[in-house]
């Protein structure tokens, strides 16, 4: 008999594990099923009204069971705090290596679940086959509709656009040298639109500034203008948000811009990739870790937007990672360039083409979908 009742653990933010939380509670209200308890990491932090009253009530109707199965979204390293009749964890890492504590707690679940068959096979590698892994792939919110259905992009500069925390593992560095090398002389006008506000950087914008400076981009006077840092490289525009921006604001960038530029080195899920793919923007990445699962052949996912020329090196970036976390992969920044150079000079064939991957990742992708291989999993644990 299929079991509707579950205690789920995770953090309600607007930060990585806040989204996964949310978005699976989303996805059992859609899937029918409402008799699980919430129990919140941290302090709650939503913007949405609507849907903090949703949580709120669904907390007051359900309480904790500890003859229910128990999820924890949360990091592999940080289990010890969690218990429950048929303990199950969801880590979402990056990287290829686990901590000797982070193994010790996999090893005392009964399930371990990832997102994809790429962090599977991490898990098998850390931990063995005594546990069960399980891969219940994540998804995202989808805002391809409604008025942001209907927003025109600029004719007059071709716009790139990334989102996702300032850091080495995103590869924001190389975007902004790629960018320079590829349109400060080129014969149209290209802007660089950067979301890359990280809370755990205060000093984020000082830093970017250095950077850019380095790169050899000028400072424009304007930059002072509310919300942005402004930089220019003959034809190449740099505009980079301040402040983390609303959600509304966040889409609706989407719709604006030409292309994504997400060349991780690395990702747990890249949940602003999957939103860009979802709105139809035509995006460069990397053929490597989490997000294969949808960029790949199955979604139609264009060879022509995947960086391939990538070389394994170890995680280290003196802030979030080590060196003791395992690897990941460096991309080739003369590959972007051409990427980049690829989809302006053939951007009718690519946009074309890439609506083919936007509506397999729409349509298979969804919380309600990932919430309804969930409890299939933990069902096939029941008693």
């Amino acid at each position: 008999m299929l079991s509707n009742s579950l205690n789920l653990y995770g953090p309600l933010n607007e930060l990585g594990y806040g989204i996964f939380t949310r978005g699976i509670i989303k996805g059992l209200h859609e899937a029918g099923v409402f008799d699980f308890s919430i129990n919140e990491i941290g302090k709650v932090e939503i913007m949405d009204i609507e849907e903090l009253q949703t949580i709120s009530s669904q907390k007051q109707s359900t309480p904790w069971d500890r003859n229910c199965p128990s999820l924890a979204i949360w990091h592999e390293f940080d289990l010890n705090k969690f218990s429950g009749k048929n303990l199950f964890a969801m880590p979402i890492f990056e990287t290829t290596k686990f901590n000797p504590q982070a193994v010790n707690y996999l090893k005392q679940l009964d399930g371990v679940i990832v997102l994809s068959d790429w962090a599977k096979q991490v898990v098998i590698e850390n931990i063995g086959k005594n546990t069960p892994v399980y891969v219940v792939p994540g998804a995202s919110d989808c805002f391809d509709h409604g008025e942001y259905s209907k927003i025109q992009r600029n004719p007059e500069s071709f716009v790139f656009y990334t989102v996702g925390k300032f850091e080495m593992r995103k590869s924001h560095i190389e975007i902004l040298e790629a960018f320079k090398v590829g349109f400060t002389d080129h014969k149209r006008e290209a802007t660089l639109v950067m979301q890359v506000s990280n809370p755990f950087m205060p000093n984020m914008i000082a830093n970017l500034t250095n950077i850019l400076q380095q790169l050899g981009y000028k400072i424009m006077q304007h930059s002072a203008v509310e919300g942005f840092l402004v930089a220019q490289s003959g034809n190449a525009i740099v505009r980079i948000f301040k402040q983390r921006v609303h959600k509304d604001t966040l889409f609706s960038l989407y719709k604006h811009a030409h292309c994504g530029l997400f060349p991780s080195k690395a990702e747990g899920w890249n949940l602003p990739l999957m939103e860009a793919i979802k709105m139809g923007l035509p995006c460069i990445t990397t053929g490597y870790s989490a997000h294969t699962q949808y960029v790949n052949e199955t979604s139609k996912y264009p060879k022509e937007l995947i960086l391939s020329n990538l070389t394994e090196t170890v995680a280290n970036d003196n802030a979030f990672f080590r060196g003791d976390r395992g690897n990941w992969m460096n991309i080739s920044t003369q590959e972007l360039v051409e990427k980049m150079l690829y989809v302006v000079e053939n951007y009718d064939k690519v946009e074309k083409e890439f609506k083919t991957t936007a509506n397999y990742v729409k349509e298979n992708f969804t919380w309600e979908k990932s919430a309804e291989k969930l409890m299939e999993v933990l069902d096939s644990h029941e008693g």
